[in-house]
């Protein structure tokens, strides 16, 4: 009887120690857990809102794959107009963003651009319906660049930005 109950204390002993063990390996599991989910939150947040004031972040969504750009938001008159005159570098994946009241069919041109432009025309679905690649021009007249479908947002960015992505008409853009 004695040996039988040595046994049983032995057991209960190592089923605590068991217990207690997996009780610090559940709450240092949880604990990672825990700080992963912070970590990936935390990067998520700083990925879609870390925006300076002016700009928005957007997405084109492609086949398998999606491009990030910061864009200078133009949503007034004066804003359109000046669009990116006398600006002399664009970092990559920026550019401007021109936002419309309604569907336009209006042209853009390059005057005092002293930068060469791809432009992506966007319609109020979000779908780029047109683009091109426009060229500085410092003198008048001054080439126009239209889309040949009506579109509600327009994108500026580096020449070579479409053909490098290789975009399509039909890719889709996410505002953040």
């Amino acid at each position: 009887m004695e040996r039988r109950a040595r046994e049983t204390l032995v057991d209960m002993t190592y089923s605590y120690k068991h217990l207690r063990i997996t009780g610090v390996r559940r709450k240092i599991l949880t604990l990672c857990a825990v700080g992963i989910v912070v970590v990936v939150a935390g990067i998520l947040l700083q990925r879609y809102t870390n925006v300076p004031a002016g700009y928005k972040k957007i997405i084109v969504q492609m086949a398998g794959r999606n491009i990030e750009l910061v864009l200078e938001v133009a949503n007034t008159p004066q804003k359109r107009q000046e669009g990116l005159m006398f600006r002399r570098n664009l970092a990559k994946n920026s550019g401007m963003l021109f936002i419309f009241d309604a569907d336009t069919s209006n042209p853009f041109w390059m005057k005092n651009a002293p930068l060469p432009l791809d432009i992506l025309f966007i319609d109020a679905n979000a779908t780029i319906v047109d683009y091109a690649s426009m060229e500085p021009c410092i003198k008048d007249p001054c080439p126009l660049y239209a889309s040949r479908t009506p579109y509600r947002y327009a994108i500026e960015v580096n020449e070579g930005f479409i053909r490098e992505k290789q975009i399509e008409i039909g890719d889709t853009i996410s505002f953040f």
